[in-house]
Protein backbone atom coordinates (compact mmCIF):
# COMPACT_ATOMS: atom_id res chain seq x y z
CA UNK A 1 0.00 0.00 0.00
CA UNK A 2 1.26 3.72 -0.74
CA UNK A 3 2.39 5.68 2.21
CA UNK A 4 0.16 8.51 1.16
CA UNK A 5 -3.24 7.00 3.20
CA UNK A 6 -4.66 10.47 4.18
CA UNK A 7 -8.32 11.18 3.58
CA UNK A 8 -8.39 12.77 -0.11
CA UNK A 9 -11.53 14.59 -1.12
CA UNK A 10 -13.94 12.79 -3.88
CA UNK A 11 -11.80 14.28 -6.63
CA UNK A 12 -8.47 14.59 -6.16
CA UNK A 13 -7.58 10.73 -5.76
CA UNK A 14 -8.67 10.71 -9.66
CA UNK A 15 -6.11 13.21 -11.28
CA UNK A 16 -2.70 12.73 -11.99
CA UNK A 17 -1.64 14.92 -9.13
CA UNK A 18 -2.42 12.31 -6.76
CA UNK A 19 0.66 10.46 -5.06
CA UNK A 20 0.29 6.83 -6.54
CA UNK A 21 -0.85 7.88 -9.84
CA UNK A 22 2.39 6.92 -12.48
CA UNK A 23 2.77 8.11 -16.12
CA UNK A 24 5.67 6.01 -17.61
CA UNK A 25 7.42 5.60 -20.88
CA UNK A 26 5.55 3.00 -22.74
CA UNK A 27 2.02 1.23 -22.85
CA UNK A 28 2.99 -1.05 -19.32
CA UNK A 29 3.22 0.06 -16.18
CA UNK A 30 1.41 3.04 -15.72
CA UNK A 31 -1.25 3.64 -12.96
CA UNK A 32 -4.09 5.87 -13.89
CA UNK A 33 -7.57 6.40 -13.21
CA UNK A 34 -7.82 10.48 -15.14
CA UNK A 35 -8.58 11.43 -18.60
CA UNK A 36 -5.75 13.60 -18.40
CA UNK A 37 -3.48 13.34 -21.11
CA UNK A 38 -6.57 13.36 -24.75
CA UNK A 39 -3.85 14.77 -27.11
CA UNK A 40 -2.16 12.33 -29.24
CA UNK A 41 1.99 11.73 -27.37
CA UNK A 42 3.57 8.73 -28.36
CA UNK A 43 5.33 6.55 -25.62
CA UNK A 44 3.10 8.39 -22.94
CA UNK A 45 0.73 5.79 -20.50
CA UNK A 46 -1.66 8.10 -19.86
CA UNK A 47 -2.00 8.80 -23.46
CA UNK A 48 -5.36 7.25 -24.32
CA UNK A 49 -5.29 8.09 -27.89
CA UNK A 50 -1.91 6.83 -28.91
CA UNK A 51 -2.83 3.75 -26.46
CA UNK A 52 -5.78 3.30 -28.82
CA UNK A 53 -4.12 3.85 -31.80
CA UNK A 54 -1.14 1.21 -31.24
CA UNK A 55 -4.01 -1.09 -30.05
CA UNK A 56 -5.81 -0.43 -33.55
CA UNK A 57 -2.78 -1.37 -35.54
CA UNK A 58 -3.49 -5.08 -33.88
CA UNK A 59 -6.17 -8.10 -35.13
CA UNK A 60 -8.76 -7.84 -34.76
CA UNK A 61 -9.20 -3.96 -34.65
CA UNK A 62 -6.98 -3.33 -37.59
CA UNK A 63 -9.81 -5.63 -39.68
CA UNK A 64 -12.02 -3.03 -38.90
CA UNK A 65 -10.53 0.37 -39.60
CA UNK A 66 -9.00 -1.80 -42.63
CA UNK A 67 -12.13 -2.53 -43.88
CA UNK A 68 -13.42 0.94 -45.23
CA UNK A 69 -13.04 0.91 -49.02
CA UNK A 70 -10.95 3.98 -49.32
CA UNK A 71 -7.82 2.66 -48.09
CA UNK A 72 -6.07 6.42 -47.03
CA UNK A 73 -9.13 5.86 -44.27
CA UNK A 74 -6.89 2.61 -42.93
CA UNK A 75 -5.30 2.53 -39.67
CA UNK A 76 -1.57 3.11 -41.97
CA UNK A 77 -2.99 5.74 -44.22
CA UNK A 78 -2.92 9.74 -43.51
CA UNK A 79 -5.34 12.41 -43.39
CA UNK A 80 -5.76 16.20 -43.44
CA UNK A 81 -7.13 18.83 -41.30
CA UNK A 82 -7.15 22.18 -40.10
CA UNK A 83 -5.10 23.43 -36.80
CA UNK A 84 -4.14 26.53 -35.10
CA UNK A 85 -1.49 27.59 -36.52
CA UNK A 86 -0.01 28.72 -33.44
CA UNK A 87 0.00 25.07 -32.32
CA UNK A 88 1.45 23.60 -35.66
CA UNK A 89 4.80 22.80 -34.66
CA UNK A 90 2.59 20.01 -31.94
CA UNK A 91 1.82 18.13 -35.14
CA UNK A 92 5.09 18.77 -37.46
CA UNK A 93 8.15 18.33 -35.09
CA UNK A 94 10.26 15.57 -34.95
CA UNK A 95 8.70 12.55 -32.68
CA UNK A 96 5.21 13.69 -32.04
CA UNK A 97 4.17 10.60 -33.80
CA UNK A 98 1.34 12.83 -36.33
CA UNK A 99 4.66 13.07 -39.01
CA UNK A 100 2.46 16.18 -39.48
CA UNK A 101 3.25 18.06 -43.04
CA UNK A 102 1.96 21.74 -42.78
CA UNK A 103 0.11 22.92 -46.27
CA UNK A 104 -1.99 25.83 -46.60
CA UNK A 105 -2.44 28.77 -44.25
CA UNK A 106 -5.58 30.43 -43.73
CA UNK A 107 -7.72 32.74 -41.51
CA UNK A 108 -11.39 31.25 -41.14
CA UNK A 109 -14.83 33.04 -41.21
CA UNK A 110 -13.76 33.95 -37.20
CA UNK A 111 -10.47 35.03 -37.88
CA UNK A 112 -8.24 32.29 -36.86
CA UNK A 113 -5.09 31.46 -37.92
CA UNK A 114 -5.55 28.02 -39.69
CA UNK A 115 -3.29 25.67 -41.52
CA UNK A 116 -4.21 22.43 -42.86
CA UNK A 117 -1.60 19.48 -41.81
CA UNK A 118 -1.45 15.96 -43.17
CA UNK A 119 -1.24 13.86 -40.30
CA UNK A 120 -0.84 9.78 -39.89
CA UNK A 121 -4.39 8.18 -39.40
CA UNK A 122 -6.17 8.29 -35.65
CA UNK A 123 -3.37 10.26 -34.08
CA UNK A 124 -6.31 12.79 -33.82
CA UNK A 125 -10.35 13.30 -34.23
CA UNK A 126 -9.78 14.68 -37.36
CA UNK A 127 -8.16 11.87 -39.43
CA UNK A 128 -9.07 10.41 -41.54
CA UNK A 129 -12.77 10.83 -40.07
CA UNK A 130 -14.37 12.28 -36.88
CA UNK A 131 -13.36 9.93 -34.41
CA UNK A 132 -12.74 9.65 -30.84
CA UNK A 133 -11.46 6.96 -28.72
CA UNK A 134 -13.94 5.51 -25.68
CA UNK A 135 -12.77 3.99 -22.55
CA UNK A 136 -14.29 0.78 -23.01
CA UNK A 137 -14.65 0.43 -19.22
CA UNK A 138 -15.75 4.33 -18.88
CA UNK A 139 -13.95 6.39 -16.43
CA UNK A 140 -17.10 7.83 -14.85
CA UNK A 141 -18.58 4.07 -14.28
CA UNK A 142 -15.41 3.59 -12.53
CA UNK A 143 -15.09 6.58 -10.53
CA UNK A 144 -19.53 6.65 -9.51
CA UNK A 145 -18.77 2.98 -8.23
CA UNK A 146 -16.66 3.95 -5.97
CA UNK A 147 -18.33 6.95 -4.79
CA UNK A 148 -21.48 4.70 -4.08
CA UNK A 149 -19.63 2.14 -1.92
CA UNK A 150 -17.58 4.84 -0.14
CA UNK A 151 -20.19 7.18 0.30
CA UNK A 152 -19.35 9.08 3.89
CA UNK A 153 -16.11 7.05 3.83
CA UNK A 154 -13.33 8.72 2.22
CA UNK A 155 -10.85 6.04 3.77
CA UNK A 156 -12.47 3.62 1.64
CA UNK A 157 -11.98 5.57 -1.60
CA UNK A 158 -8.55 5.74 -0.85
CA UNK A 159 -8.12 2.51 0.08
CA UNK A 160 -9.94 1.39 -3.27
CA UNK A 161 -7.95 3.91 -5.74
CA UNK A 162 -4.55 3.71 -3.93
CA UNK A 163 -5.04 -0.34 -3.89
CA UNK A 164 -5.64 -0.18 -8.14
CA UNK A 165 -2.88 2.41 -8.35
CA UNK A 166 -0.42 0.32 -6.55
CA UNK A 167 -1.65 -2.49 -8.48
CA UNK A 168 -0.29 -0.69 -11.55
CA UNK A 169 -4.42 -0.52 -13.03
CA UNK A 170 -3.85 2.09 -15.84
CA UNK A 171 -7.47 3.06 -17.03
CA UNK A 172 -6.12 4.47 -20.34
CA UNK A 173 -4.33 1.06 -21.05
CA UNK A 174 -4.33 0.18 -24.71
CA UNK A 175 -6.99 -2.72 -24.18
CA UNK A 176 -9.60 -0.34 -22.47
CA UNK A 177 -9.33 2.25 -25.63
CA UNK A 178 -11.30 1.86 -28.73
CA UNK A 179 -11.36 4.14 -31.39
CA UNK A 180 -14.68 4.93 -32.90
CA UNK A 181 -16.02 6.84 -35.56
CA UNK A 182 -18.62 9.96 -35.02
CA UNK A 183 -19.70 9.57 -38.23
CA UNK A 184 -22.94 7.46 -39.14
CA UNK A 185 -21.50 6.76 -42.92
CA UNK A 186 -18.17 5.60 -41.58
CA UNK A 187 -19.52 2.91 -39.03
CA UNK A 188 -21.17 1.53 -41.34
CA UNK A 189 -18.18 1.08 -43.61
CA UNK A 190 -16.51 0.01 -40.32
CA UNK A 191 -18.86 -1.81 -38.53
CA UNK A 192 -17.87 0.01 -35.34
CA UNK A 193 -20.46 1.86 -33.24
CA UNK A 194 -20.21 5.91 -33.54
CA UNK A 195 -19.49 7.47 -30.63
CA UNK A 196 -20.11 11.42 -30.11
CA UNK A 197 -20.17 12.72 -26.39
CA UNK A 198 -22.15 10.68 -23.49
CA UNK A 199 -23.72 6.85 -23.67
CA UNK A 200 -25.84 6.82 -20.56
CA UNK A 201 -27.48 3.43 -21.68
CA UNK A 202 -23.76 2.05 -22.12
CA UNK A 203 -22.70 3.69 -18.66
CA UNK A 204 -25.26 2.45 -16.52
CA UNK A 205 -24.11 -1.53 -17.68
CA UNK A 206 -20.70 -0.44 -17.07
CA UNK A 207 -21.64 1.04 -13.65
CA UNK A 208 -23.16 -2.25 -12.76
CA UNK A 209 -20.21 -4.52 -13.75
CA UNK A 210 -17.80 -1.93 -11.35
CA UNK A 211 -20.22 -2.59 -8.50
CA UNK A 212 -20.12 -6.22 -8.85
CA UNK A 213 -16.52 -6.20 -8.90
CA UNK A 214 -16.82 -3.89 -5.78
CA UNK A 215 -19.07 -6.16 -3.85
CA UNK A 216 -15.83 -7.83 -1.29
CA UNK A 217 -15.20 -4.27 -0.51
CA UNK A 218 -19.01 -3.92 1.23
CA UNK A 219 -17.94 -6.02 4.23
CA UNK A 220 -15.18 -3.67 4.71
CA UNK A 221 -17.54 -0.77 4.35
CA UNK A 222 -19.82 -2.08 6.99
CA UNK A 223 -17.14 -2.59 9.20
CA UNK A 224 -15.49 0.75 8.87
CA UNK A 225 -18.88 2.33 9.59
CA UNK A 226 -18.88 0.35 13.09
CA UNK A 227 -15.37 1.85 13.54
CA UNK A 228 -14.10 -1.90 13.55
CA UNK A 229 -10.82 -3.33 11.88
CA UNK A 230 -11.41 -3.81 8.21
CA UNK A 231 -10.62 -6.93 6.43
CA UNK A 232 -8.18 -6.95 4.08
CA UNK A 233 -9.04 -6.00 0.91
CA UNK A 234 -8.07 -7.60 -2.64
CA UNK A 235 -7.17 -5.01 -5.40
CA UNK A 236 -5.45 -7.98 -7.59
CA UNK A 237 -9.25 -9.27 -8.18
CA UNK A 238 -10.37 -6.01 -8.53
CA UNK A 239 -8.09 -4.90 -11.41
CA UNK A 240 -8.39 -8.22 -12.87
CA UNK A 241 -12.55 -8.14 -13.21
CA UNK A 242 -11.95 -4.19 -15.09
CA UNK A 243 -9.43 -5.28 -17.23
CA UNK A 244 -10.87 -8.66 -18.01
CA UNK A 245 -14.63 -6.51 -18.97
CA UNK A 246 -12.23 -4.35 -21.35
CA UNK A 247 -10.61 -7.23 -23.26
CA UNK A 248 -14.07 -9.26 -23.50
CA UNK A 249 -15.86 -6.50 -24.24
CA UNK A 250 -13.23 -5.17 -26.84
CA UNK A 251 -13.59 -9.11 -28.08
CA UNK A 252 -17.36 -8.47 -28.36
CA UNK A 253 -17.23 -5.14 -29.96
CA UNK A 254 -15.16 -6.51 -32.59
CA UNK A 255 -17.39 -9.57 -33.51
CA UNK A 256 -20.39 -7.41 -33.95
CA UNK A 257 -18.68 -4.80 -35.78
CA UNK A 258 -17.72 -7.82 -38.53
CA UNK A 259 -21.26 -8.58 -39.09
CA UNK A 260 -22.48 -4.94 -38.64
CA UNK A 261 -19.93 -3.90 -41.97
CA UNK A 262 -21.62 -7.20 -43.83
CA UNK A 263 -24.88 -5.21 -43.98
CA UNK A 264 -23.36 -2.06 -43.76
CA UNK A 265 -25.34 -1.04 -40.39
CA UNK A 266 -24.95 1.95 -39.01
CA UNK A 267 -24.96 1.54 -34.92
CA UNK A 268 -24.33 3.84 -31.55
CA UNK A 269 -22.07 3.01 -28.57
CA UNK A 270 -24.90 3.78 -26.63
CA UNK A 271 -26.91 1.15 -28.36
CA UNK A 272 -24.27 -1.30 -27.55
CA UNK A 273 -25.36 -3.79 -24.28
CA UNK A 274 -21.96 -4.67 -21.81
CA UNK A 275 -24.53 -6.33 -19.94
CA UNK A 276 -25.30 -8.79 -23.21
CA UNK A 277 -21.76 -8.69 -24.04
CA UNK A 278 -20.46 -9.93 -20.79
CA UNK A 279 -22.53 -12.56 -20.98
CA UNK A 280 -22.02 -14.05 -24.00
Amino acid sequence: MSKKQKSEGPHECYTDGYGPHKTVQGMEGGSCLARHEQSYKKNNSCSYRWQGVEKAKTKPGCDAYNAHPNTKYHITGRGTGPVATSNLSNYTSDGSGHDGVAGKSFTSKKGDALTLVEVNNFTTGFAPYGNQVHHIVNISSVRNGIEEIAKDLPDLRVLIVNGLLDEKYNINYKDNSLILPTQRSASAKTGLPSHYGSHPSYSKDILQHVKQALQPYKKIANEMKKNKPHSKPDPVELKKKLEDASKKLYKEIMGDAAANRAKAKATKINDVSPKSLLAR
